[in-house]
């Protein structure tokens, strides 16, 4: 079932040349200039058939030249991408809007203000967002929120902007402040998924998931000005507060059997594992890895050995 889309909202794609030119900020900029805001999110399995639907014949467009190009296919297996159903105020045409105001892919053919200027580098199979025709909007509103997605999308909800940067918390290694900063960005990478994804955020859970998430945020603020001798035993002080937290009100799962309750569920016990360093090793640092990769949550090979690093190696209080 897809039925008819409010205008009021739009689909869009965010695919991974976004996240790793660091191009959201002034993306989100440009559509707050046009009174568009993120109304929901959801993140999107790159390997799975619903991109594979979307970039058929290596295109959203519909009744266009089709150009067949392993570039294309290739882009959104490179890091992130994030859905998102974009609102605007009442008697807004918001897909019309995005068809239009995102501008061409082509480098050098776009106005200063489209959309695709949020990136110097934006360029065909590199140009930051995808929106479907106008017409098949509720179409691809289905195949990425769910069924049932032109009825439960809200035009009047709103995400803050900066959540959308939390999803993928990407990091030169040159300036990491210290191995565990990882830990901190990937706690508020599965919390924000946790307490808000349109598919696989916790219900009753939404203020304990975004309570921990802020906490991971100061943590992490905090730990950046601690000396280095004294980091280990600081970390584990200051996470078992959260682990506690966590424990006294365990998340109810909405769909446990479903694929998303499934996915969940994983992320739910890699979480608690960052969040008790007692149970740190390189075998449960795998078992976030492997959440994080099943829910969409990409993690490049630099930040799967740093995570595997942080997890093996914090040093052992004494016995």
């Amino acid at each position: 079932m897809s039925g008819t889309l409010s205008p009021r909202l739009g689909i869009a794609v965010l695919t991974p040349d976004l996240f790793i030119t660091g191009a959201w900020p002034a993306l989100a900029e440009l559509l707050t200039a046009r009174q568009l805001h993120v109304a929901a999110f959801t993140v999107v399995d790159a390997t799975n058939a619903t991109m594979a639907a979307l970039y058929e014949g290596n295109v959203f467009k519909a009744g266009r030249a089709r150009v067949t190009s392993t570039l294309g296919r290739t882009l959104p297996l490179l890091d992130m991408n994030v859905a998102v159903a974009l609102a605007g105020p009442p008697g807004h045409d918001v897909p019309s809007l995005l068809d239009e105001a995102k501008g061409p892919s082509q480098h050098g053919t776009r106005s200063c203000d489209a959309l695709r200027e949020a990136s110097p580098i934006a360029h065909r199979c590199m140009s930051l967002l995808h929106t479907p025709d106008p017409e098949l909007a509720g179409r691809d509103a289905a195949l990425l929120f769910g069924p049932d997605a032109v009825h439960r999308l809200d035009p009047g909800a709103r995400v803050d902007h900066g959540v959308i940067g939390d999803l993928r918390g990407m990091r030169c290694p040159a300036d990491e402040p210290h191995p565990y900063d990882i830990v901190c960005r990937t706690i508020v990478r599965i919390t924000t998924v946790l307490s808000l994804d349109a598919l696989l955020a916790l219900a009753g859970s939404e203020d304990l998931m975004a309570d921990l998430s802020r906490r991971a945020k100061a943590l992490a603020t905090q730990l950046a000005e601690v000396k280095a001798a004294d980091l280990p035993g600081d970390l584990r002080s200051r996470l078992h507060p959260l682990a506690d937290l966590l424990r006294s009100a365990p998340p109810r799962l909405s769909a446990p059997f479903t694929q998303a309750g499934v996915v969940g569920a994983e992320l739910v016990r890699a979480l608690n594992v960052l969040l008790d360093t007692a149970s740190w090793s390189e075998r449960s640092g795998e078992l976030v890895v492997a959440a994080l990769a099943r829910a969409g949550l990409f993690v490049s090979p630099w930040e799967r050995h740093m995570i595997l690093v942080a997890l093996t190696f914090l040093p052992r209080p004494p016995t």
